[in-house]
């Protein structure tokens, strides 16, 4: 028997919510303190480049330099971002993490290797070929999204 697109599509949605709820959970990664996906994200922005500034940072994330800015107070309250002044310009402020900050970027690193591990497990036979066969699913929705987005199907 075939399987009707709406049942498909049904299943999409659900591995969609579930997926979002694993998301959206906070987690400890290391540091005792649960991190929301945008903190942790966050951190493993200013990870990636020491000395960070605000405004590059939100263009990384896509985010406001506002919104920046308050993600960035919660972390250093959490201990896990220091700020100082760039040595180049004393008005400009340079994010870096600290050493509890790098236990968590870390932990959040090992988050993701298990993560790949339990979907490698899942698909025993030839993960590369499955990844290829999602990715080409996934691009293809994404542009049929993007099109519903832009002509106003999506409500």
């Amino acid at each position: 028997m075939k399987t009707s697109l709406r049942h498909t599509m049904d299943l999409m949605s659900r591995v969609v919510q579930r997926m979002a709820a694993i998301e959206n959970s906070p987690r400890d990664f290391g540091t005792g303190d649960l991190l929301f996906r945008a903190e942790i994200h966050t951190v493993e922005a200013i990870g990636r480049i020491p000395g960070v500034g605000i405004t590059e940072l939100a263009g990384m994330l896509g985010v406001t330099k506002g919104a920046v800015s308050q993600m960035v107070k919660k972390l250093v309250q959490k201990g896990l971002v220091r700020r100082t002044l760039d040595p180049a310009n004393a008005r400009l402020v340079c994010l870096i993490l600290t050493p509890t900050g790098r236990v968590a970027r870390d932990g959040h690193e090992a988050f993701h290797h298990r993560m790949e591990q339990v979907v490698r497990d899942g698909f025993p036979d030839d993960i590369d070929a499955v990844n290829e066969r999602f990715r080409t699913v996934f691009n293809e929705l994404d542009r049929i999204l993007d099109d519903m987005i832009t002509v106003g199907l999506s409500a």
